[in-house]
């Protein structure tokens, strides 16, 4: 049976489920963020991917193919890292290293996660790991992008 709304119009409930774009276990592919790095060295350690920045800021980026106007949830988990809160950044942007789209500071626990939505012509976006003190390393996991309506 439709609902009326509030202006007298039927309407009915979505149960759409959110669509995975994208699920990264970093057990051994590493491959998407190898090719595109600023600064940075990563590997697949312990079923995590290590980004070790080799000059101040080091970046570990991986381009990922969306649906323009098209809003995302994103996810991160921070599994160890030496480097202290508010030195871990997880962006995305519409080219490597930006985050006009999102940008999230380290958080004290041991998830990142937020929403982006894209530009009406952005097909492309960059997603960006980064740590901010060359001395210090991060391992992470579990990365989730699925649409979010």
């Amino acid at each position: 049976m439709p609902r009326l709304g509030l202006f007298n119009t039927a309407s009915k409930f979505r149960s759409r489920k959110p669509k995975r774009l994208l699920f990264a276990h970093f057990t051994s592919d590493t491959a998407s963020f190898t090719g595109n790095l600023t600064n940075a060295n990563v590997s697949a350690s312990g079923g995590s991917l290590l980004v070790i920045p080799s000059a101040g800021d080091g970046y570990a980026h991986r381009t990922l193919t969306v649906e323009a106007s098209t809003k995302y949830h994103i996810r991160i988990k921070k599994v160890v890292s030496t480097a202290s809160t508010g030195k871990l950044t997880l962006t995305v942007g519409t080219s490597a290293g930006a985050t006009d789209l999102l940008s999230l500071l380290t958080p004290d626990n041991q998830y990142y996660s937020g929403s982006f939505t894209t530009g009406g012509s952005t097909t492309t976006v960059h997603i960006g790991l980064m740590v901010e003190v060359s001395s210090q390393i991060c391992y992470w996991d579990d990365l989730l992008v699925e649409t979010w309506d």
